[in-house]
């Protein structure tokens, strides 16, 4: 009987330290759930060292890029520079006074424009390091610039306009849209396809080269700000109140889409069929990883207003914006 108890409470006391463990166990497990990391910024903001707003973006490659804006306070600041992802921004020279630049684009290495107001279009031939004027002969604005090619190129902006070169922007010719609304924004095919959104739910279609137009029917006559194509079928616009459209058919048809808010969405960029990011006011970014059935807001340093969005890779961006801002993320947002 005594070796009967000894083994009783033997185990009794074995069974204690087991039980104490497990809850220990189990509280330590409960404390790992309930304990998150602090919130991290995904996009991170980088030192433009002016206080212009900033309208236009391009990267080269994930290293080098360009930025533009207005020109004022300084005039000078109109256009930035980086060689280094943007860790570090320059100041380049542009000796036209009283003009801004609304878009900048790269047809290679060496051969980029630039186009802005007062029908400004500037061109560089060495990589940025200077720039010449081409075009400077009226008084509309020019919101977006786009080359198909080194030679065939077209601007949009106020009035209808629609500007084309065949010859590297040498001579630019006024083509006729019969439209009297703001084209802000292009987007261009190699092949010569392309598409030009703009006021009252404005978008157009081209298979020559920009030589012709035809508009495609919006559904909407809210302004679309930006437009993006991620293959010959597939395309998404975006604009005042929030609109968001895409078509799977080459712009026979757009369909409204579920917009993660009511105001305004500046610009939008895809880095493949079904990611694309979408800028706004209040420095806001959002994510849509299925084609735009969903949307996710990504976290900012920045409560400006955000203009222009761009990567360069899959996982490194920039988004640009009033008052010197440009945030920088490698790490897709997120």
């Amino acid at each position: 009987m005594p070796k009967l108890n000894k083994f009783l409470n033997y185990s009794l006391s074995l069974f204690s330290v087991i039980f104490f463990l497990l809850i220990l166990n189990s509280c330590k497990k409960g404390e790992d759930q309930i304990i998150t990391p602090g919130e991290e910024i995904s996009w991170k903001e980088q030192e433009s060292g002016v206080t212009n707003n900033l309208k236009g973006i391009y990267f080269l490659n994930s290293f080098t890029g360009f930025v533009c804006g207005n020109s004022f306070p300084n005039d000078t600041n109109k256009l930035l520079k980086t060689t280094d992802s943007g860790t570090n921004w320059s100041r380049i020279p542009v000796n036209i006074t009283n003009s801004s630049l609304y878009s900048i684009y790269f047809v290679n290495n060496s051969e980029g424009y630039a186009c802005g107001t007062a029908a400004l279009i500037i061109k560089t031939t060495d990589g940025g390091t200077n720039w010449f004027q081409q075009s400077n002969t009226d008084s509309y604005v020019l919101y977006d610039i786009k080359f198909f090619n080194n030679l065939t190129g077209i601007a949009c902006g106020t009035g209808g306009t629609i500007l084309k070169t065949e010859n590297g922007g040498n001579q630019w010719g006024n083509i006729n849209t019969f439209s009297q609304g703001t084209f802000y924004c292009i987007y261009v095919f190699p092949n010569g396809k392309s598409y030009i959104s703009g006021d009252n739910g404005n978008i157009f279609y081209s298979d020559n080269f920009g030589s012709n137009w035809a508009e495609q029917n919006s559904n909407t006559a809210t302004v679309l700000k930006s437009i993006q194509f991620t293959d010959q079928n597939t395309g998404y616009c975006c604009g005042q109140t929030g609109i968001i459209l895409k078509t799977s058919n080459s712009g026979k048809n757009w369909i409204l889409l579920n917009s993660p808010v009511e105001e305004e969405l500046s610009s939008l960029y895809f880095t493949n069929n079904e990611t694309g990011y979408f800028t706004g006011n209040y420095g806001r970014i959002y994510k849509t990883v299925d084609g735009g059935k969903s949307f996710l807001g990504s976290n900012t340093s920045s409560s400006n207003f955000l203009r222009k969005i761009y990567f360069s890779e899959s996982e490194i961006g920039w988004a640009i914006g009033e008052q010197g801002t440009i945030l920088f993320t490698n790490s897709a947002g997120e």
